[in-house]
């Protein structure tokens, strides 16, 4: 909240929510709410549904997205890679038969959905990120037998002439 004011406002609107739930017999679990300040300037007030006060936190996951108090992408980003790298080298050693059809179409099913799960909640812009995430890529064309000697740019040519997209 930017003010005392806007806390008292907000406050307010916790008041009547509350309110409103007892009339209708909708009661809130005060103990799985939480308050998340997002702002930098913000100055952490504390909230109350009723008699409880409300928990504040600093980073919450919610389907899968991980939401921090400065709204850094991050932790998501480290996430993902990490779980995309784990079933990359599950696949690496648990995969006899390395044929570029079968560890494409593995590939597109088991490593690219922890990529992309989520990704317009967390869109990776800044080229680090993306980096980052291409690194995932990287790896895995060099899985692929007879391009691991190539440079990236050749392996990606070579892999998309297999319906590589």
């Amino acid at each position: 909240m930017a003010s005392p004011v806007d806390a008292m406002i907000m406050q307010e609107d916790l008041y009547r929510l509350k309110g409103w739930s007892t009339e209708w017999h909708m009661l809130f679990n005060p103990g799985k709410c939480k308050c998340l300040h997002a702002r930098r300037k913000n100055m952490h007030y504390d909230y109350y549904m009723g008699d409880t006060c409300i928990t504040s936190i600093n980073e919450e996951k919610d389907l899968g997205v991980l939401i921090t108090a400065s709204m850094s992408q991050s932790q998501q980003y480290a996430k993902a890679v990490k779980t995309a790298n784990q079933v990359l080298g599950m696949i690496k050693r648990s995969i006899c038969y390395k044929e570029q059809d079968i560890l494409i179409r593995l590939y597109k099913s088991l490593v690219r959905p922890h990529l992309e799960y989520a990704i317009q909640a967390w869109c990776p812009y800044l080229l680090k990120e993306i980096v980052l995430l291409e690194n995932v890529h990287r790896r895995f064309t060099k899985m692929i037998p007879g391009l691991h000697h190539l440079r990236y740019e050749q392996r990606l040519k070579k892999s998309q002439e297999s319906h590589f997209t």
